[in-house]
């Protein structure tokens, strides 16, 4: 017999599991899968498969038909669990159905899920005809054998379940219907995940087999990191921060320089750093003179959560704006990181203003932890100038051991221990303080922070 393994990983010693698997070939007496322009996603076993209409998820075409033939062991039964159904409606399905025959069941049509079906047959016909239509998904079905009670479809989440732990079966053929993953199998995954998908990604389960898989819902994490394995990419994500939008109060602002305006009549009319202020009266901050060295700072008072950032141009005397900027932040005014996407892959320069009017609204996901922000200006109209406000909350909000939102583990995982943290490595160094003189944002060194929980197999 040839050996499936499934252990822990990593570099310390796990025990291992071993099933010995016997050659079975479907004891099928037609093709799986009869010829039709009409079939879509299909892989079929004696013990369970998935298929779905052509086209799924998106529009199944007109004018088509196919057959399936699924055939268990003799004095088996099976149940089938309907994923999703979206067949245009018609009086007594007569022009679009799915159709279930030997035994005969349906046919079915409309947008509502039927429940899971319990058929008293080791064996069963499925039917799909469509005609002309102006919209609908298909459908998607997933079967396996009474010995599997616990059968949940391809797009089963883990949101759908509000168990600590629960115990399920996957079905064959889960890896190729659409559905999104967030995580791996080290840190855990999102709650969001379809579950089946997060099982093959994490080598708990093989597509072609199907398999039982107990899951576990723990706190979640603050970033959830993207991985490559077993032929599916897995996303990274970062939840957003419950009631973290606020305005966040600004203890003060400083700038490479400031434009002192004196028009024809003599009058003095100040565009200082403090104008930056969306609450200061009049004109905003304005470089002077405008070039690719200028910079706003911004002081927190105190090391804050900060989501988003809004900014403005100068009033409407002027048409000055900014285009576009980067972002740096510090925990201590010296060192300087760039800001960069939940990607990580590039330094972010946010598109600003297309006037000097408009309010303009960029979300820093995932958030910046910090007291100084540093904004430089890329590309501007006439003259740097802006009006700045920040949003976010109290860093209390991110202390462990309290992360926001939940994760499944999959496949009989558990936690090793206590969250251990990674810290920082230092950040970006800008060659001079900005309260001193011109800081150089772009000499820096790479940091990034991560948070990551161990994970084992039981056994």
């Amino acid at each position: 017999c040839s050996a499936l393994r499934r252990g822990g990983g990593g570099v310390r010693g796990r025990h291992v599991r071993r099933w010995c698997l016997k050659c079975v070939r479907p004891p099928l007496t037609l093709p799986p899968c009869v010829p039709g322009d009409g079939c879509g996603h299909t892989v079929l076993t004696p013990h369970s498969g998935t298929l779905t209409s052509k086209n799924y998820p998106g529009t199944y075409p007109n004018h088509t038909a196919c057959e399936w033939r699924i055939q268990a062991a003799e004095g088996s039964s099976l149940l089938l669990a309907f994923g999703d159904m979206d067949i245009e409606s018609s009086k007594r399905c007569a022009s679009s159905f799915l159709l279930l025959s030997s035994p005969s069941d349906g046919p079915y049509c409309g947008n509502s899920n039927p429940t899971p079906l319990v058929m008293n047959s080791s064996s069963v016909t499925i039917q799909f005809n469509s005609t002309t239509h102006r919209s609908g998904r298909g459908f998607l079905l997933s079967y396996a054998t009474s010995q599997h009670p616990d059968l949940i479809s391809c797009l089963d989440k883990g949101t759908h379940y509000h168990q600590e732990q629960i115990s399920v079966f996957c079905p064959a053929g889960c890896k190729g219907v659409m559905g999104d993953i967030w995580g791996n199998a080290k840190q855990g995954y999102r709650d969001t995940s379809v579950l089946c998908k997060a099982a093959i990604h994490a080598g708990v389960i093989l597509d072609e087999l199907g398999g039982q898989l107990t899951l576990s819902r723990e706190k979640g994490i603050t970033l959830y990191e993207s991985a490559f394995a077993n032929g599916l990419h897995s996303k990274s994500f970062t939840p957003p921060f419950p009631a973290c939008d606020h305005a966040l109060e600004i203890a003060g602002f400083n700038a490479s320089s400031s434009w002192h305006e004196v028009n024809a009549m003599g009058q003095y009319t100040p565009w200082t750093a403090e104008q930056a202020a969306f609450s200061a009266y009049g004109s905003s901050w304005a470089a002077d003179p405008s070039s690719g060295t200028e910079w706003l700072e911004i002081d927190l008072g105190g090391r804050k959560n900060i989501t988003g950032i809004i900014t403005k141009g100068s009033s409407d005397r002027y048409n000055f704006y900014v285009k576009s900027y980067q972002v740096f932040s510090s925990r201590d005014g010296k060192n300087w990181k760039a800001y960069r996407s939940s990607s990580g892959q590039e330094e972010t320069v946010f598109e600003g203003n297309a006037d000097s009017l408009q309010e303009v609204s960029n979300t820093f996901i995932p958030p910046i932890l910090a007291r100084y922000l540093l904004i430089v200006p890329r590309s501007w109209n006439q003259r740097i100038a802006l009006k700045v406000a920040l949003q976010g909350c109290q860093v209390a909000r991110l202390k462990a051991p309290r992360p926001y939102g939940e994760r499944l583990r999959c496949g009989q995982l558990g936690a090793e221990g206590a969250a251990h943290t990674q810290c920082p490595k230092g950040g970006s160094h800008p060659d001079q303080h900005p309260h001193r003189s011109h800081p150089d944002p772009w000499s820096r060194h790479k940091s990034r922070e991560s948070r990551y929980v161990q994970l084992r197999a039981e056994g």
